[in-house]
């Protein structure tokens, strides 16, 4: 889960392993009067935001070897739009990692970041 804010028109990228190259997704954007959807590919996958508001992010199968990774998120920010993700990482090495990146933007102070469901 991510809750903070970032610069305007922030895009925010989740890699896994650190591998930008094997991502492909769908989105879907509304903000009460406008909708947007399409695709994404490597290299994209992420969200657009004038503010982050609380993202949540699902990824599904993470420690599977003889599969490819699939990722469902969803971005809340009433003030502004909601936006749906999912995502593939074609690969089926586990995940031992995620990179987090705001794409030539910062992370505002106070922004936070909690991974949950891990267990060992």
């Amino acid at each position: 889960m991510i809750q903070g804010t970032a610069n305007t028109g922030t895009n925010i990228g989740i890699y896994p392993n650190n591998d930008s190259s094997n991502l492909s997704a769908v989105f879907a954007a509304g903000n009460g009067s406008t909708t947007s959807s399409g695709t994404l590919s490597a290299g994209q996958v992420g969200f657009l935001y004038t503010t982050i508001g609380d993202v949540t992010v699902n990824i599904m199968d993470y420690a599977v070897t003889d599969k490819h990774k699939t990722l469902l998120a969803r971005a809340n920010n009433a003030g502004n739009q909601v936006q749906m993700l999912a995502g593939r990482w074609a690969s089926t090495t586990a995940i031992t990692s995620l990179v987090l990146t705001a794409f030539g933007n910062t992370f505002s102070i106070g922004t936070t970041f909690a991974l949950y469901g891990i267990v060992s």
